[in-house]
């Protein structure tokens, strides 16, 4: 069942049946999460959801959909994900636009537009205006905006298909490791000068989670990998 901690405590959202909770924004006393449901409702297919406060409402209640990030903006809640083999948006629970075929996995907004970070035949962004493809060979799934700089993580893969940790920081690729079997950036944030990155590297024999400060590794305890960065400002 979808459910999401606050100081420790369990909360449950809204669900008679498979559930999961992929992203959460706050808005002033508003809770928000997105993810995606398996029911009957849907003839034994996954529906792109939301929660708000943990009310549950579709997003594609007759297609197969996931959404995978959600990002609210003053009154507007913006969300973004997938449905059947195309990226999707939607902006206050209405579908606004199709994507080319691909997936979107994070939202950030600049001071003039709004970023949808995804992937369409390798790394790629979406602003209301564009696509840009950063690397065919990659992927993307997180995203920082500090000031005008735009910073995206994700990996670029070898020619064994293997992938290997980088961002982009204004469209400009920035490896981050080529020295493990494989190795990728989950999640990416911004304080100052410091670019934080988490993600994984994989020996061949263990996937280690790890994250990367200005570009140098410090690994974790555990097996596994690092799916949030969150920096608070000294």
């Amino acid at each position: 069942m979808a459910t999401y901690w606050k100081n420790g405590q369990r909360v449950q959202l809204e669900s008679a049946s498979i559930s999961h909770a992929f992203s959460i924004a706050v808005s002033g006393s508003d809770v928000y999460c997105s993810g995606d449901y398996f029911g009957p409702v849907n003839s034994g297919r996954d529906t792109a959801v939301f929660w708000k406060n943990g009310k549950r409402t579709a997003l594609s209640p007759f297609t197969n959909g996931i959404a995978r990030s959600i990002y609210v903006y003053g009154s507007t809640v913006y969300i973004a994900g997938q449905v059947w083999d195309s990226a999707v948006v939607w902006t206050n629970g209405v579908q606004t636009w199709y994507g080319i075929p691909g997936s979107m996995n994070a939202i950030a907004k600049s001071a003039n537009d709004i970023f949808f970070v995804g992937n369409w035949n390798g790394a790629t962004y979406w602003t209301q205006t564009r696509f840009k493809t950063l690397n065919f060979k990659g992927f993307a799934g997180s995203i920082a905006v500090n000031g005008s700089d735009v910073y995206i993580g994700g990996g670029v893969n070898d020619s064994l298909g293997n992938s290997h940790a980088c961002y982009w920081k204004n469209d400009l690729y920035i490896p981050l490791s080529n020295s493990y079997k494989e190795s990728a950036v989950n999640a990416i944030a911004v304080a100052g000068s410091d670019v934080y990155a988490g993600g994984y590297i994989f020996d061949g024999a263990t996937r280690v989670p790890v994250y990367w400060k200005n570009g140098v590794m410090t690994k974790l305890s555990g097996e596994g990998e690092v799916k949030g960065v969150c920096v608070k400002k000294s």
